[in-house]
């Protein structure tokens, strides 16, 4: 696909923020999915940067029309970055979320 790469950089850039908002608000409004502990805040961005972002994962072996094997080195890629993203944001939140009910407490 002829200038396919500046076309799927606006659409990770754009559908991925979006959809995480739209997680991030369900998450805020269900009190049941609220981060209380480190182990919970990754499992839930884990949750988040691994099930929420297999769709636009998807579409790139579609549109680029690539072989099995390339597409399996994708989706290898794709989970292990979205995986260390996934961890890093849960470790974030939970300790600006830690900050935030010390600071309510005081």
């Amino acid at each position: 696909m002829a200038g396919g790469v500046p076309l799927g950089v606006a659409a990770h850039y754009l559908i991925g923020p979006v959809v995480g908002a739209i997680f991030d608000a369900v998450v805020a409004q269900v009190d049941a999915l609220r981060v209380g502990t480190l182990k919970k805040g990754v499992v839930m961005a884990v949750l988040h940067a691994e099930i929420l972002s297999q769709p636009m994962l998807v579409m790139t072996p579609i549109l680029l029309k690539i072989t099995a094997s390339e597409t399996l080195l994708w989706f290898g890629g794709s989970f292990v970055m979205h995986l260390m993203w996934g961890i890093v944001l849960g470790v974030i939140v939970s300790h600006g979320l830690r900050l935030e009910t010390a600071a309510d407490h005081k």
